[in-house]
């Protein structure tokens, strides 16, 4: 018999996942930033140990270090006060940019519970979750050019059930990026930015990919848009309305798929 499985959005690269009896939470606790959404109260309730349907998430994934994906205060905080399993961080190296969180984890309960990982470029690292969950990430470019290409940053691939599903966060929309799962099968979903999916090369890498659906993320709440990205993601839609895949914009708190 097949597990449910839910998908939530949180904010921003934020993804709350729901596979039968296990959690887990990508990119979801995170800090202010000056481009994105802010962190959102329910997830900050579960971070200072209060009720929220966030509490005790088994395992905890970040891509990256930048402040709209990942806090080590607000990590620090949720690993002290919720049962969590097991949580992945990239490692640091050691110039880092700006808008990366530099900051070590401080209490004893949290570096027991986290894995710093480090996978060079053509390499990938697969790991058992669950019975039916395997995490497996390997080593992106951030997109944007300049210092973010330093950034050490990774694609995600979680496999529930024989059914692949792949958050890119911000990788770039480069080929090399994605040649470790260009012949993956049971591609249920890529999950992946709006200037990914508005840009040509990332329309091709959608294209070779095959997936059942494609889903944009990182995209601001509405009263936190400065940069008119929901403008374009609605454009972009009606634009490819007519590929193969079926596309679905994350957009609103609490979004399921």
């Amino acid at each position: 018999m097949s597990i449910k499985v839910k998908m939530e959005l949180v904010a921003n690269s934020g993804i709350f996942i729901t596979a039968g009896d296990s959690t887990i939470l990508l990119d979801g606790i995170f800090g202010e930033n000056p481009f994105f959404s802010q962190p959102v109260s329910e997830m900050q309730k579960a971070v200072f140990g209060m009720a929220s349907k966030f509490k005790d998430i088994n395992y905890l994934i970040f891509t990256h270090r930048h402040m709209d994906h990942f806090s080590s205060m607000y990590l620090d905080e949720y690993i002290s006060n919720n049962e969590v399993k097991k949580v992945y961080i990239p490692r640091l190296k050691q110039e880092t940019n700006s808008l990366e969180d530099k900051n070590s984890l401080l209490s004893l309960t949290s570096i027991v519970k986290v894995e710093e990982y480090y996978i060079p470029f053509g390499k990938y690292h697969k790991e058992e979750l669950t019975q039916n969950c395997t995490l497996t990430y390997f080593r992106s470019v951030h997109m944007g050019g300049g210092e973010y290409q330093d950034t050490r940053h990774y694609t995600i691939m979680l496999t529930i059930e024989e059914k692949n599903y792949i958050f890119a966060a911000d990788a770039d929309y480069m080929v090399k990026n994605f040649e470790a799962i260009k012949d993956i099968p049971n591609l249920a979903a890529v999950f992946i930015n709006p200037l990914f999916f508005t840009n040509t090369k990332g329309q091709n890498i959608l294209d070779n990919l095959k997936p059942e659906r494609v889903v944009i993320y990182h995209i601001p709440f509405e009263d936190e848009d400065k940069m008119g990205l929901r403008k374009l993601v609605k454009r972009d839609i009606l634009k490819y309305k007519d590929k193969p895949y079926k596309i679905i914009a994350l957009t609103e708190k609490d979004q399921e798929i």
